[in-house]
């Protein structure tokens, strides 16, 4: 610190000698005094500790003393912001929020629900009901209030309070962090838009495209299959003429004219096909098949089914299903399409087309035709698992078989206990419940015929009728159904012929009683008279029951015959004598039926 000296201190100029100086200062320490005390001192060395030590004031930083270290105490705070309970500072608690002196940020609490003193307090999770305690944990979400334990609000959130007096806080990205339940966790915006992916659903187009091109696919096997049935029937009718009209070559000139000329034949296959789809020989260049370039060797052919031209050859293979076309017989495109509705000249000679041999026939080539690669792999089947048409067939008479047996099963035990009760006013409705029952039975009669007619073929050679396709459910379900309709023909007809045994006695009692009363009051002439037996008339409604029934047990008795015919080709004897008496069962109550109606039977 720079002295001071009293103010009747002198200086020594510049131009003062060396002597002359030492005896200024001299001088000037003898007048050395403390300006703030006026104290006398010897040197200024003194001076300036005397300063520094009695008037100079010494500010001391707050942080400067050292502070012995507090004590570490565990506090059991029910709000604590870390996961469970731990050691804290005994002075100073942090709020919610406040990471350092900077912020003075703190989250309301009002909407906090407290824990019920006394009682169990319960986690508020649904799935959880764990009770609150100091091992599990008694938390308030600091979003929605609830009490939740410690599994359950591990999440945390950026929380503001909000902008209404005592509302609860808000999401803010600017906000601070706080502990949160699951459920407000996953309610953030952020967290919603985050989960829901930017997607498109192209199910449902793809299910369209697939639904059109199997539309397609399918309309165009259809159109195919239908050319083909006017094609077999073209081929039919040539190649059999030329059979039934064998001619020698001396008898050639005397021989009829065949039914086409060449010329009238291929207008014919042109015709089929369809003018507008007969390809033009001279604007095609290559196969659209194989892509080869026709010329002199590699001749242009017509496709008979579709009209397209085609090569005749196979790159790089020799597989004949890898060729471009080829010459197929008929009778290969008939056996495997046994279910066609082909023309009745084709049916009636179907066994001698099928069994066509090309090799040793003359005129073989006459029932074959040529045909591509793409109209063979469209009409013909792959496997017997890739024709869906035939087994929604099968299938769909399935389900209408299976609704008819429901119906016959529901009506038959209906109709026997109003048969037993026998009562007078149940008449109309048992009469009703019979004619419905019948009706049921014969809908059951005419699908399991028709099953059998879409469903079986005669085997040539055999001679025996074997299912199309899918052999093993076609057999099972046929026999299923006529063990069905075999049992239940039977049932009804034992309940019936009780029933009518029962309408028969009340008819002869109530016509009993009136010849009595009438008998009373007849005159002595009419009594005279020869007494003439005359059957009672029926009235139409008896008339067309009995008819019903006469229809019913006459088709019983034709399939009863078609088991005893399949029985005797099978050599299933053991099963022929049940048959036969039901033949003859039904054969008497046939004649019975009959009988009854006289002259308003069937001629």
């Amino acid at each position: 610190m720079t002295p001071v000296s009293s103010t009747g201190a002198s200086f020594v100029d510049d131009s003062t000698t060396a002597t002359g100086l030492l005896d200024s200062t001299d001088v000037f320490t003898e007048h050395l005094v403390c300006p703030i005390c006026d104290e006398d001192m010897i040197s200024l060395t003194q001076l300036n500790r005397h300063i520094d030590d009695e008037h100079t004031e010494r500010t001391e930083s707050k942080g400067s003393k050292k502070r012995t270290p507090q004590k570490k105490t565990i506090k059991l705070d029910l709000f604590d912001n870390s996961n469970g309970f731990g050691l804290r500072d005994s002075i100073g608690d942090t709020t919610e929020g406040v990471s350092g002196a900077g912020q003075q940020h703190k989250l309301t609490r009002s909407h906090w629900k407290q824990p019920l003193i006394g009682k169990p307090n319960h986690c508020s999770d649904e799935s959880c009901k764990k009770l609150l305690n100091v091992k599990n944990g008694i938390v308030n979400c600091r979003k929605c209030g609830l009490l939740y334990c410690n599994d359950h609000t591990r999440y945390k959130v950026r929380l503001s309070d909000s902008s209404e007096k005592g509302g609860v806080p808000q999401y803010d990205s600017f906000g601070i962090f706080a502990r949160c339940c699951e459920k407000c966790y996953y309610n953030k915006a952020l967290i919603r838009l985050g989960t829901q992916v930017n997607s498109r659903d192209l199910t449902e187009d793809f299910f369209q495209k697939r639904k059109e091109c199997i539309a397609e696919k399918q309309s165009k096997k259809d159109i195919l299959q239908k050319r083909f049935i006017k094609l077999a029937h073209l081929m039919s009718e040539n190649y059999l003429w030329h059979i039934e009209n064998k001619t020698s070559l001396f008898l050639m000139i005397s021989a009829p004219r065949p039914p086409y000329t060449k010329e009238e034949y291929l207008e014919k296959e042109k015709e089929i096909v369809g003018y507008e789809n007969w390809q033009i020989d001279s604007q095609i260049t290559h196969c659209p098949l194989c892509f080869v370039q026709f010329n002199f060797l590699i001749r242009k052919h017509h496709c008979r089914l579709c009209g397209t031209i085609v090569s005749d050859l196979a790159m790089n293979s020799d597989d004949p299903s890898a060729f471009c076309s080829l010459v197929v017989p008929a009778s290969i495109f008939m056996k495997m399409l046994p279910t066609l509705n082909y023309l009745p000249l084709v049916l009636n000679n179907w066994n001698s087309l099928i069994l066509l041999d090309p090799e040793s026939s003359r005129y073989a080539s006459l029932f074959s035709f040529r045909c591509c690669k793409a109209c063979k792999n469209t009409i013909i089947p792959k496997g017997h698992g890739e024709d869906t048409n035939e087994a929604d067939t099968i299938f769909a008479t399935y389900n209408e078989l299976l609704i008819l047996k429901q119906n016959i099963s529901h009506s038959m035990p209906r109709y026997e206990a109003m048969v037993l009760e026998n009562l007078d006013r149940q008449n109309e409705q048992t009469n009703r419940l019979r004619a419905k029952l019948m009706k049921y039975l014969k809908d059951f009669e005419t699908v399991t015929a028709s099953f059998r007619r879409r469903a079986f073929r005669l085997d040539p050679q055999t001679k025996k009728h074997v299912p199309v396709t899918n052999p093993t459910l076609v057999s099972n379900m046929y026999k299923l159904m006529i063990n069905f309709l075999q049992d239940s023909l039977l049932q009804f007809k034992r309940t019936n012929d009780s029933f009518l045994n029962l309408e028969r006695e009340r008819l002869s009692g109530q016509l009993g009683g009136i010849s009595v009363s009438s008998n009373t009051v007849t005159s002595p002439v009419s009594s005279s008279a020869s007494p003439v037996d005359q059957k009672p008339r029926l009235t139409k409604k008896q008339i067309r029951e009995l008819r019903e029934e006469l229809m019913v047990v006459s088709e019983q008795k034709f399939l009863v015959e078609l088991q005893i015919d399949d029985a005797k080709k099978g050599r299933r004897f053991d099963e022929i004598p049940a048959l036969s008496d039901n033949i003859s069962e039904l054969e008497k109550r046939r004649l019975e039926l009959e009988k009854e109606l006289g002259e308003f039977g069937f001629d």
